[in-house]
């Protein structure tokens, strides 16, 4: 139980992240797409350096932090149901030890 909380920390945080890093690549490709910019560049001076970053980031997090998130909690609730060692755990042989 201890370590598919860790799991689901450490899905959320890993969903964070990457929702941070690729916040700016789809900020300029929502932007293309709806055309209101016709290029990377007009993109980017239409929403700012810091826009990039910030628009819509509290929003994406809140979305795709629990996506990922359950996406462990299932994946190791699996390998445990099958007697596989969580993501990060110890084989059963050395837990024991």
């Amino acid at each position: 139980m201890q370590q598919l909380g860790a799991t689901c920390l450490a899905g959320y945080i890993s969903g964070a992240v990457g929702t941070v890093v690729s916040n700016p690549a789809d900020n300029i490709v929502s932007s293309l797409y709806n055309k209101k910019a016709k290029n990377i560049i007009d993109a980017v001076k239409s929403i700012g350096f810091r826009g990039l970053f910030t628009r819509s980031l509290p929003v994406r997090i809140t979305l795709v932090g629990p996506v990922i998130t359950m996406q462990w909690f299932f994946y190791d609730t699996i390998k445990i149901l099958t007697g596989l060692p969580t993501s990060g755990g110890l084989p059963r042989e050395l837990e024991e030890v």
